[in-house]
């Protein structure tokens, strides 16, 4: 269910005239970009958050029930301006959450392979002892390589260092702690 190709019947908005309508479009500003933006709460991830019903819920969605209807269960409510703060009805569309991924793909926002994150700035995530929930430092890995090489079973090993025993097979088998040698 592609919607976004349906974009000619597009319906415009006034801001003002919904103003009226609801308090809730009392807290969205319009820009110069012609996006209306949420100014109340956020959640981590930049959307506009907004409690109604006594539930929470994200106001892009919220405005899209207030100006079209309800959502069906496993639909999104997409953005074609990309700008998460966003509730211009205008500026939305109705997705499948396949939808919402290809839209993303096909505006090359999707983080992929060796063009995003530890790959592209290695030096900005933390390993090993300096990671901030390490148990462990790089001579106890040490410790560890040398007892499970000498026979010692990893649930010993792993109650000793106050670690899970898969940390300690990760690391006998030098699939975590690599830098560690």
């Amino acid at each position: 269910m592609n919607t976004e190709t349906v974009a000619p019947s597009i319906p415009v908005y006034n801001l003002i005239d919904l103003q009226a309508t609801h308090p809730f479009w009392l807290r969205v500003r319009e820009m110069p970009s012609g996006c209306w933006e949420w100014h109340g709460c956020h959640t981590k991830s930049g959307y506009g958050s907004i409690g109604a019903n006594g539930r929470s819920t994200t106001a892009h969605r919220f405005a899209w029930e207030l100006t079209t209807g309800s959502i069906d269960i496993g639909l999104c409510i997409c953005h074609r301006c990309d700008n998460k703060p966003c509730c211009n009805p205008s500026h939305l569309f109705l997705g499948t959450i396949a939808d919402n991924n290809h839209d993303r793909q096909s505006k090359g926002r999707s983080a992929m392979g060796v063009s995003h994150g530890f790959h592209t700035n290695p030096d900005a995530v933390s390993h090993g002892a300096v990671h901030y929930m390490a148990k462990l430092d790089d001579d106890a890995v040490r410790a560890i390589r040398l007892a499970y090489a000498n026979g010692e079973m990893g649930k010993t090993i792993a109650a000793r260092f106050g670690v899970a025993q898969g940390t300690i097979s990760r690391i006998a088998t030098m699939k975590g702690w690599k830098h560690v040698i």
